[in-house]
């Protein structure tokens, strides 16, 4: 699997993408955050955008578990 790149990450935040941006680390976040301030943008939603998105993958898995627990056996 590629590393998700920064780049990434800022092109998900600006889509509002939480699945895609979950996929980053927190220092990445961190990097953003620091990016977005730099640029005269706010940086506290992309932490909030960062947790929906781990959110929606906890729940994803969840499902996921549950949908295909009889193949996991």
């Amino acid at each position: 699997m590629k590393n998700f790149t920064f780049e990434q990450a800022k092109a998900a935040y600006f889509n509002e993408d939480a699945a895609e941006l979950s996929l980053a680390s927190e220092q990445m976040i961190d990097d953003l955050a620091v990016w977005l301030e730099d640029n005269g943008y706010d940086s506290d939603y992309v932490y909030r955008l960062h947790d929906y998105g781990l959110e929606e993958m906890r729940c994803l898995m969840a499902e996921a578990v549950i949908e295909f627990a009889e193949h996991l056996k």
